[in-house]
C-alpha cells in the first residue's frame, strides 16, 4: 500500500534540507496548490494563535504574510509528485490518490 503524504501551507518544516526528496522517495506526495485568498481566509477563520509567524499580525497584513511565505516555499511546494490546484473537494483529492 503506498504512502501518502499530503503537503498544504504552511508545512514548512518538512520542506527544508533533503526532506521533501525524503517525503518523494517515501512515498506520494501532494501539493493542494490553494491561492493566497483562500488561506488567508480560511486561517482568518481559525485560531490564528496557533500559528507564531500570524499569530500577531491584522487582517491586512495577513494576506501580506501568507503570499510572501508562499512565494518563499513555492519551489519546494511544486516538486510534490501530484499538484491540485484551487479549492479542492474531498471527491476531487480521493481520484486523484487512486492508481
Amino acid at each position: 500500500m503506498p504512502t501518502w503524504i499530503l503537503l498544504w501551507p504552511p508545512v514548512v518544516e518538512f520542506l527544508f534540507f533533503d526532506n521533501m526528496k525524503f517525503m518523494n522517495a517515501t512515498g506520494q506526495t501532494i501539493f493542494l496548490d490553494v491561492p493566497a485568498r483562500e488561506i488567508t481566509n480560511r486561517i482568518s477563520q481559525s485560531n490564528k494563535e496557533e500559528r507564531p509567524l500570524l499569530a500577531s499580525l491584522a487582517p491586512d497584513e495577513l494576506k501580506d504574510k501568507i503570499e510572501f511565505l508562499r512565494s518563499q516555499r513555492i519551489a519546494f511546494y511544486s516538486q510534490a509528485h501530484i499538484t491540485l490546484t484551487g479549492s479542492v473537494q474531498l471527491s476531487e483529492l480521493i481520484s486523484s490518490l487512486k492508481p
